[in-house]
């Protein structure tokens, strides 16, 4: 207890945590890190004149007027002098990276006209470009990259991403192997420049001691001065793989945390098709690649998820090496999508290189993954600023999610159980989370808690606190519809005498006679604890009801009369069907409603004639009605006078008259919030639906 107590909490405040990696969780049980893959969308195809099959992305940047620029290598003139005849483009889109546009730059000339988009042609050239988000960035350095010439490393600057220059004349002071896209940006958390660029390192092998390409990285206060870089290092270890580009960024909405998604390069694999086992293989240049996501939390530290987040697929032309390659860049374009670009058909004899978009779920690279057995997961103690917790999740239409607030020795706040949660479904990125419409967590703030998650068929990818006033998810399993009502009628017709005595209403049913009384009984399982007999009388005046109701949870209807009417029998209630007397062939039929109403304390009744619920009058003028506790609490019985005025009848019945009839008995649950079980009689026709007039009996009136 005194360990628990003295626990380091983590201080998480109202920053979005992702979770990419166990930096928050404490304990797991039946759930699992899950990478999430993108899905591939359109295609940008490099088949411009001055673009050729060796077309490769730089980077992918969105400017202040909301344009997203693509940066990439269009061609290569002279393969044998590669590095002074490459030539650099752009590309521009308004769509939301759907569609891009070669915007006519009239730098240099191809072919005898500048009508096109290239940047550069040969040295100095220009870098992959970022945009430099630093607060005291001079405004003609806002665009700025990394670049190798000659195998040293190049600072470089713009003031619009288009008209580049070096920083400096000397190379920066920074070893490594620069030949790839080297990345940088400005950590916005530590306050300073950061780069990853590429190293080469030796590793004993099962094969001998081979080299590997591997990620560095490097801080600076001024892009100019950096610091001793220092090699990745991630918690699965060395493993014998090639990261060949890093495409390392701070992740959008959570900069705190760092993400990459470096190409592994399987650097002596190749594959091709032929015709049978005979023929002779056309191999082509060997090495093929896959995409990989990894996070950090520090910059070194990384968490690689070694299953690949991009593999090649069915396509063959991204079997070949330099396909895969995920482009630097994650382009934020609605609250529910990311963009990012990948590499496909690079160096194909017979066609152009091309880019395709990914779509990506905002923060939902990985999630907290539980099948559809239950599993859960509890986090480390945490310190949080606001009141409101929102979460990025998505679950199947059969599963949940639920989540308790615990202290520092796991005991639930009261309020926020288990108990106190709603299952929480559906799919969203920001939603909010109640407990029992309650979701204001203020006065926990600033203490150390817990959260508790319980998970079916669920991903959790993100979650974080707020003080916003934001909508909140509300979640409802409607009660259950039991099918327990027995429709099969033991009678036909029910006699109703004239008034013999004078009746009091006052719920005391000793002066009544029950010889004539139906009997109503639900389905068997019920049997033992439910059943009722109902009689009827009359006079000039009124028609008599009075029933005698075998109940453990006696009386209890949550149908209050300021609530829906056409619920009230949803419980307790008698349901009585007469048509009404009058001297028109077929009037309409009485739907007569009558229960006792927990909240109001007194008995209810509730008239609709004919079909149409609007016409439903409650309580109406004269009727009187009253309940009465069994004295062992098992039932009840009760008594009522309706007019028949009340029910829509112009005079009295007269004697051997027969009125289309029907009675239902319905039994509610312990909390009368919900039927449970019922049962009809008085129906020539059991078959039908009890609903339906013409299965129904009859009245008839001695």
């Amino acid at each position: 207890m005194f360990e628990k107590e003295n626990m380091q909490a983590i201080n998480i405040g109202c920053r979005r945590e992702l979770f990419a990696d166990d930096y928050l969780i404490e304990q797991m049980t039946n759930v699992r890190f899950d990478l999430k893959h993108p899905e591939r969308h359109e295609i940008i195809v490099f088949d411009a004149p001055w673009e050729d099959r060796n077309a490769f992305p730089y980077s992918v940047v969105k400017n202040d007027d909301g344009i997203i620029r693509l940066y990439y290598r269009a061609s290569i003139l002279e393969i044998e002098e590669e590095e002074k005849t490459i030539v650099a483009a752009i590309m521009e889109s308004t769509d939301n990276g759907i569609t891009f546009v070669r915007p006519k730059l009239g730098l240099h000339e191809y072919n005898g006209s500048r009508h096109n988009n290239i940047l550069s042609i040969g040295l100095p050239g220009t870098p992959p470009p970022f945009i430099d988000t630093n607060p005291h960035c001079p405004t003609e350095e806002r665009y700025k990259g990394l670049m190798a010439v000659s195998g040293r490393l190049y600072a470089f600057c713009s003031k619009d991403g288009i008209q580049w220059r070096k920083m400096q004349d000397e190379p920066l002071a920074y070893p490594g192997a620069f030949d790839t896209i080297n990345t940088a940006f400005w950590d916005s958390i530590v306050g300073c420049y950061r780069s990853y660029t590429r190293a080469w390192v030796n590793r004993k092998t099962k094969e001998g001691l081979c080299k590997f390409r591997i990620i560095q990285s490097a801080t600076s206060p001024d892009f100019i001065h950096w610091s001793k870089p220092i090699d990745n290092i991630y918690a699965d270890g060395e493993e014998e793989v090639h990261l060949y580009t890093n495409a390392t960024q701070p992740c959008p909405g959570a900069e705190h945390i760092y993400v990459a998604f470096p190409c592994r390069f399987m650097e002596r694999r190749r594959r091709c098709i032929v015709k049978d086992e005979n023929t002779v293989p056309n191999w082509p240049r060997s090495g093929c690649n896959d995409g990989l996501f990894m996070a950090s939390r520090d910059g070194i530290h990384w968490t690689r998820y070694l299953d690949a987040w991009i593999r090649p697929g069915l396509d063959a032309r991204n079997w070949t090496h330099r396909n895969n390659y995920p482009v630097w860049g994650i382009i934020p374009v609605s609250e529910t999508e990311w963009v990012m670009y990948v590499t496909e058909h690079y160096d194909q004899p017979d066609m152009p290189a091309r880019l395709r978009r990914l779509s990506l779920r905002p923060h939902g690279f990985v999630s907290v993954h539980a099948h559809y057995c239950d599993g859960e997961f509890i986090t480390k103690p945490l310190i949080f600023e606001g009141h409101r917790l929102r979460l990025n999740y998505a679950t199947a239409a059969a599963g949940s999610i639920k989540i308790e607030v615990q202290d520092i020795n796991y005991k639930p706040f009261s309020g926020f159980t288990m108990n106190d949660m709603e299952p929480l479904f559906g799919d969203e990125i920001d939603g909010g989370v109640t407990w029992k419409n309650k979701s204001n967590l203020a006065y926990l703030a600033g203490k150390q808690v817990r959260l508790r998650f319980v998970m079916k068929d669920a991903d959790i990818f993100a979650m974080r606190f707020t003080s916003e006033e934001r909508s909140v998810s509300r979640c409802e399993i409607v009660p259950l519809q039991l099918p327990t009502y027995r429709t099969e009628a033991t009678c036909s017709e029910i006699r109703i005498p004239p008034v013999s005595c004078h009746v009091v209403i006052d719920g005391d049913t000793s002066e009544w006679d029950f010889s004539n009384a139906i009997t109503i009984v639900p389905p068997d399982e019920f049997a033992d604890d439910y059943n009722a007999k109902v009689a009827l009388m009359y006079d000039n005046n009124a028609l008599y009801i009075a029933g005698k109701i075998l109940d453990p949870f006696p009386m209890i209807n949550t149908n209050s009369f300021d609530s829906d009417m056409k619920n009230s029998w949803t419980s307790d209630a008698l349901q009585l069907h007469l048509r009404a007397v009058t001297e028109t062939p077929n009037a309409d039929i009485n739907d007569i409603r009558l229960w006792y109403s927990t909240k109001d304390k007194k008995g209810g009744c509730y008239i609709i004639y004919g079909i149409d619920d609007k016409k439903g009058v409650l309580n109406p003028a004269g009727v009187e009605g009253a309940y009465k506790r069994r004295p062992d609490g098992r039932g009840y019985a009760f008594e009522y006078k309706i007019p028949w005025t009340a029910l829509n009848s112009t005079r009295a019945p007269q004697r051997g008259e027969r009125l289309t009839c029907c009675i239902q008995c319905h039994w509610g649950t312990e909390k009368g919030d919900q039927l449970l079980c019922g049962a009809v009689n008085v129906r020539i026709d059991s078959f039908r639906e009890a609903y339906e007039p013409q299965s129904w009996g009859w009245a008839v009136f001695e």
